[in-house]
């Protein structure tokens, strides 16, 4: 008959196994550490952290000003416009825009523009304010209609 082999296992103290850890942990993650050490000097030198701890220390006040301000008319209808002047922005065409800052660097660096190019220039620059201007319109046009506010 087999004999029973007797285990006997040494109990286990998560204090020590911690302080093992903690003093093994400056070796196996000496990047790490340096890595967050120099960040942590640069948010100090660039006065993160003292905007951080006002911001901690006066959170309850922030959150406060942000819940009265979130509740005014006047900031959904800042919202609300910021949506719709992102979405204007996104339609106009970009290589537009493009060829318009480089005709106004040309002329700030004193090249001369022939006639024929600032017009051509001038005219794609001239529909896009019309046909903006017309969306403006029949939007203005919707509004009456509508009674107002819509």
């Amino acid at each position: 008959m087999a004999i029973p082999i007797k285990l006997e296992f040494q109990p286990r103290i998560p204090e020590e196994e911690i302080r093992r850890r903690l003093e093994r942990a400056p070796v196996e993650h000496a990047d790490a550490v340096m890595a967050a050490y120099a960040l942590l000097q640069v948010a100090h030198d660039r006065g993160v952290l003292d905007i951080m701890r006002g911001a901690i220390g006066r959170g309850d006040t922030m959150v406060v000003k942000m819940a009265q301000f979130a509740s005014e008319p006047e900031s959904m209808a800042l919202v609300r416009n910021l949506i719709s002047l992102a979405r204007i922005a996104a339609s106009v065409d970009p290589e537009l825009l493009s060829r318009v800052a480089d005709e106004l660097e040309r002329q700030n660096r004193g090249q001369r523009v022939g006639v024929w190019e600032s017009l051509r220039g001038a005219g794609k620059v001239a529909r896009a304010s019309l046909a903006f201007a017309g969306a403006f319109g029949r939007a203005l046009a919707k509004r009456g209609k509508q009674g107002g506010r819509g």
